[in-house]
């Protein structure tokens, strides 16, 4: 005779009450197991493109994670100036604070790097050069935009671009409660900064950047790859051997593969790049492509030679304190009816070569590779006919 039988209704709602529990407490447990599995297969299996060579401890994701806080708490503040001061501050054991932005943060890992990483080939180049340091940036991702810094910094390999060793992507919820996907690169370091006060009017040093960035540049244009944000700030250097300089591209946050057959793409209400290097086809009509980087080089040239950046500002008001970006003169600068003077005691061919670089029509510039046989960058003369036509102005 089955035992439910004989139990009294009251009995029988308790069993089954309890019954329930049961399975509802040990489903609530394998549930909860599950996830945590699943949560540090994801955690492990994220990173993407780390070499074979390459094991990625618990403390590399411990780190992230301290990263994380310590940038959220930074972005609380409600001034630029203030959240900056904030970064400065970061406290973590061999991580120095170098940037941050609304939407980067970059750090320079220092000390032991087998704390993070585990090297299992001693032999590889490439593993004994991230040893003692490594740049770690962390993006937040606009999926809208349909980033490809990841793609095109894992594709890219060339002396004059930078070296992305490894990304990593997580999903992350901020301080607001915003969700959001940050991307991690795990960079190689560079030394040397592209700056006007160290640089500026020093031509052969400006046709050494220049060159080496035009080599990187015609890497990127082989691969149809347009960069979209070249500046002084996004060219970094490192002594060769102790003795040569070599200056590489870095940072892909706007670049795009373009498509195939194509060197310009528009992007309806985007206008990547940053102000005041911006090419007329970009701030004007939304159109990206190689010419756009051509037009960069001219405008990095130009600071350089002038050894000023600060063009198109205007001086605030009661309101506003400090200088603000004169959008209407830049316009007008990019249509060809403001002119920027260029200083009198650059030589004729650096003046030709800016010119060369920034002409307003993308279709009229040269390509990366007739700018490497250009009399500046080849360190030869104009002919004396072309160095008397030459006007100093763009």
């Amino acid at each position: 005779m089955d035992v439910r039988a004989i139990l009294s209704p009251d009995k029988r709602l308790r069993t089954e009450l309890q019954r329930r529990k049961i399975a509802l407490l040990v489903g609530t447990q394998c549930f909860i197991l599950f996830m945590l599995i699943f949560f540090l297969f994801r955690r492990k299996n994220n990173f993407m493109g780390v070499p074979q060579y390459t094991l990625i401890l618990d403390t590399m994701y411990d780190l992230c994670d301290q990263i994380n806080d310590e940038v959220d708490r930074c972005l609380k503040k409600p001034t630029r100036k203030e959240q900056n001061n904030e970064f400065s501050k970061i406290d973590i054991p061999e991580l120095i604070p170098i940037r941050l932005s609304e939407m980067t943060a970059a750090f320079e890992l220092n000390g032991d790097i087998s704390h993070y990483l585990s090297v299992l080939n001693e032999n590889i180049n490439t593993s004994i050069s991230i040893k003692n340091r490594i740049i770690i940036k962390r993006v937040i991702l606009k999926v809208e935009n349909i980033p490809e810094e990841e793609e095109i910094s894992m594709m890219v390999d060339h002396p004059n671009v930078v070296h992305t060793y490894f990304t990593y992507r997580c999903n992350y919820t901020n301080y607001k409660g915003v969700d959001q996907k940050l991307l991690w690169l795990f960079i190689e370091p560079l030394d040397i900064k592209v700056s006007i006060k160290e640089h500026g009017k020093k031509e052969n040093e400006i046709r050494s950047i220049m060159r080496d960035v035009l080599l990187g540049l015609q890497y990127l244009h082989s691969k149809n790859i347009a960069h979209l944000d070249l500046k002084l700030s996004n060219v970094m250097g490192y002594h060769h051997n102790n003795e040569l300089i070599v200056y590489k591209i870095i940072d892909f946050g706007f670049s795009r593969v373009l498509p195939q057959g194509k060197i310009e793409q528009t992007y309806p209400k985007r206008c990547y790049g940053t102000f005041p290097y911006k090419p007329p086809e970009v701030w004007i009509s939304s159109i990206h492509g190689l010419a756009s980087d051509v037009w960069c080089i001219g405008a990095m040239s130009l600071f350089l030679a002038n050894k000023k950046s600060s063009y198109f500002q205007k001086k605030g008001t009661a309101d506003t304190a400090g200088n603000t970006k004169d959008y209407a003169e830049f316009r007008r600068f990019l249509e060809g009816k403001v002119k920027i003077p260029i200083d009198s005691e650059s030589s004729p061919e650096l003046v030709s070569f800016i010119q060369c670089c920034m002409r307003r029509a993308p279709a009229d510039r040269p390509t990366v590779a007739k700018l490497l046989k250009h009399p500046f960058i080849c360190d030869t003369k104009l002919s004396p006919h072309e160095a008397q036509n030459i006007r100093y102005s763009i």
